[in-house]
């Protein structure tokens, strides 16, 4: 086992990595599932104390970016700076002119840095690799440097740009809420690393809600930037979005708010003008702007400045790259909001925390899991069956739908119990009439209905939900009892969509088999010095999708952990073990269906 640091930049700095990266992979992974964070650090030595390596990364072992690709990184600094284009920017203050030195031999290293992780020969494919400022500690510049999955990334509603200029000087702004929260997160780490003790305690990026809040503003904050650069709204951005915090929870005459504002260049002509107020109303005067949102319907908006609301707009046609870029809000309950941009949806505020928007419903992933239920079923049906249940979410009541190979003969056999009609293509204008009538509509998995307001029977189960409603309970019951494939859309009144029996997502193949044989190899041919960490991440993956793995795969990887936790007990100075329930296959798990 390794005892001392070769690379050494202070005594806590694997604690202070290794606890930031689990504060990271905590928050990133709550807002965006499968970005597989990673921190780790750089120091550039910039005075020389007679004992330090010019460069150190932290972890110095089993990292793909090794300490002495970046030994001689100061020698691109200054050609980066002179590509600058505020190089050459003079201050009459002394003092002036030397903070902009400092910060662009700063921005300098960070950028030489990024440059020089893009050429390592052993980095992963489909990173994306986020830098921090760097901050001065002892001899060394310190970047923290956090790595996401670029496909998944991009996957996040986001808007193009990530730089505004004010007058000469480039500012930086985030491109969607979640490289907000990576700029917090990295700005946080910044701070903790100049401190004393950083890595001797934890907790160096605070609240995490806290955390996700301030990048919320922060992205809000940059997208009024980009209406107008060389406006004040970088001060008020933090304003603006309490202001609409409170607009969202301020009912009008018993009713709840809703309704849309446009932010925009205030000298641009946006949509069609309906009246111009003659003095415009602060958007700090709450109840005057309640009064306003009531007149934002059928297709109106406020028209807004970043201070005041001016004018009422029909909405045009959808924005195209030419037209002046508009900053959207739509209140659409008692505290939800949503921030929509370049026509897209950018983060969803509730009750003040911010989240990536979702769909009602998933099409692409009910359309497969419905096929896994019922493999009789077409692609196609299933994607028909998939927009009825899209339909049904936002109808704002409940609804049931089945779906069961046995549909005609249970038709007839509950036929006392329901509304019989002849076969016809259930479609999404249909359902939203047959909901209406109290009961399940019952499919077979060609699409026909052939019975409406059905009372569904089935013996009393033990994995009811009490926190569920009967119709819920019915559906899992009948559907438990039901002799043949069958499945059933259960929308419950406030929108959302639970498919019963419910499945856990579909494992590829691939992706199971990478896994294991990761884990295999890192305990059977362990490197030298063990790579702990590494060996961790794959245990822990393993537990956490043991329902994927069949008994002869448990018994393997039980062997293996069993490998890795003896090698670690065997190196540690202390006589504390792991004590871990061993892994059994579950029951319930078809790989037919549950593996892809």
């Amino acid at each position: 086992m390794q005892k001392a640091i070769e690379h050494f930049m202070w005594g806590y700095q694997q604690h202070f990595r290794i606890g930031l990266d689990a504060g990271t992979k905590r928050i990133l992974n709550a807002v965006k599932p499968g970005l597989q964070p990673e921190v780790f650090l750089i120091g550039i030595r910039i005075g020389d104390d007679g004992r330090s390596k010019p460069a150190c990364v932290e972890p110095e072992v089993h990292h793909w970016a090794p300490s002495a690709a970046f030994y001689d990184i100061l020698k691109d600094v200054e050609a980066i700076q002179k590509s600058y284009s505020d190089y050459d920017l003079l201050h009459s203050l002394q003092i002036a002119q030397e903070i902009h030195e400092r910060r662009l031999f700063r921005r300098a290293v960070r950028d030489a840095v990024l440059r020089r992780l893009e050429s390592c020969s052993e980095r992963p494919s489909d990173l994306r690799v986020f830098a921090s400022w760097p901050v001065e500690r002892g001899p060394f510049l310190v970047l923290t440097l956090l790595v996401v999955r670029g496909s998944v990334l991009a996957g996040v509603p986001a808007v193009t740009g990530g730089q505004i200029h004010v007058g000469r000087r480039p500012v930086h702004v985030p491109c969607s809420l979640v490289e907000a929260i990576i700029d917090q997160i990295l700005a946080r780490a910044s701070e903790a690393v100049i401190q004393p003790d950083a890595g001797a305690g934890v907790g160096e990026l605070g609240s995490s809600d806290e955390l996700v809040r301030r990048a919320a503003i922060e992205f809000f904050s940059g997208l009024l930037r980009r209406l107008d650069e060389d406006s004040i709204i970088a001060e008020i951005g933090d304003s603006v979005f309490d202001i609409l915090a409170r607009l969202s929870q301020t009912p009008y005459e018993g009713s709840d708010p809703a309704g849309a504002l446009l932010f925009a260049d205030k000298d641009k002509s946006i949509g069609n003008p309906v009246l111009t107020l003659a003095t415009p109303v602060p958007l700090a005067h709450a109840r005057a702007l309640r009064k306003l949102l009531v007149l934002t319907t059928k297709g109106y908006l406020l028209r807004c400045t970043s201070d005041a609301v001016f004018a009422l707009i029909r909405e045009g046609n959808r924005q195209s790259a030419q037209d002046a870029p508009t900053l959207i809000i739509r209140i659409i309950g008692r505290g939800r909001w949503e921030v929509s941009m370049t026509n897209r949806t950018l983060m969803t505020i509730t009750d003040s925390y911010p989240s990536l928007p979702k769909p009602v419903v998933d099409e692409k992933r009910l359309t497969s899991d419905l096929r896994r239920l019922i493999p009789a079923m077409s692609e196609s049906q299933a994607a028909i069956f998939a927009q009825v249940g899209s339909r049904l979410a936002i109808s704002r009541h409940g609804a049931l739908v089945v779906i069961a190979e046995n549909a005609v003969s249970e038709a007839g056999r509950l036929r006392n119990d329901s509304l019989s009609v002849k076969p016809e293509m259930l479609t999404p204008d249909l359902s939203s009439v047959l909901t209406e009538i109290d009961g399940a509509v019952l499919c077979a998995p060609d699409g026909l209905c052939h019975a409406a307001g059905v009372i569904l029977d089935g013996p009393a189960v033990t994995i009811g939900d009490r926190g569920r409603g009967s119709r819920f309970n019915s559906a899992l019951r009948y559907i438990k009892s039901n002799g043949t494939a069958s499945a059933a859309m259960v929308l419950s009144e406030d929108g959302g969509l639970d498919l019963l029996p419910k499945l856990k997502a579909a494992m590829p193949k691939d992706e199971l088999s990478s896994r294991l044989g990761e884990l295999e190899r890192l305990a059977v041919s362990p490197s030298n010095p063990p790579d702990y960490e590494r060996e961790a991440d794959a245990i822990k993956w393993c537990e956490q999708n043991a329902f994927y793995l069949s008994a002869e795969q448990c018994d393997n990887v039980n062997a293996w952990i069993r490998v890795c936790d003896e090698r670690r007990g065997q190196d540690s100075e202390t006589m504390m073990r792991i004590l871990r329930r061993p892994l059994q296959p579950d029951p319930s798990f078809d790989p037919t269906r549950d593996l892809t």
